[in-house]
């Protein structure tokens, strides 16, 4: 999990839009704040580093099982 300032803003603010959308005052504002960070996150690697390590990681085979000996 990506732990950066940008991403907890962006976390912050697509909440309040999830809760409290249909207040009204702000939520032109927040539609554009949220926009702005979704570029910022966007445009660093924070989120393609965790991606490349799933990828890395082997898979485990899953296990066969033996029929029992009735």
């Amino acid at each position: 999990m990506t732990e950066s300032r940008e991403w907890l803003l962006l976390n912050a603010v697509e909440c309040w839009l999830h809760h409290y959308s249909n207040v009204g005052k702000f939520t032109d504002d927040y539609i554009k704040l949220r926009d702005e960070l979704r570029l910022d996150v966007t445009r660093t690697d924070t989120f393609t580093d965790n991606k490349d390590a799933a990828e890395t990681t082997p898979k485990p085979t899953p296990r066969k099982r033996t029929p029992k000996a009735s």
